[in-house]
């Protein structure tokens, strides 16, 4: 699958910035953010999300540090899949 572009990843951050501040909260947007890329929406989830990329420590992921969460959930799905593609190919 292709990668998100960044018009993808800004369109998505957008739609989880609800109060329009231009940073995703760990009350509440973080999570839902988190939970629609395919992660678990646990308060320890987005603890560690925002100890990670909230790179400026406001508090808050803006849509800089959010790309960066993007591209690097990507590319963990990515080597995921290429592992368990490895995996079928030896099991043949």
């Amino acid at each position: 699958p292709p990668r998100p572009s960044p018009s993808a990843v800004r369109r998505a951050f957008e739609a989880f910035d609800r109060d329009r501040s231009g940073k995703l909260s760990i009350h509440g947007e973080l999570p839902a953010a988190l939970s629609h890329l395919l992660m678990d929406e646990t308060s320890a989830d987005a603890a560690e999300a925002m100890r990670r990329y909230d790179t400026d420590g406001n508090g808050s992921v803006s849509r800089t540090e959010f790309a960066a969460l993007a591209r690097d959930l990507d590319g963990h799905r990515r080597k995921g899949a290429r592992a368990s593609e490895a995996a079928i190919s030896t099991a043949e």
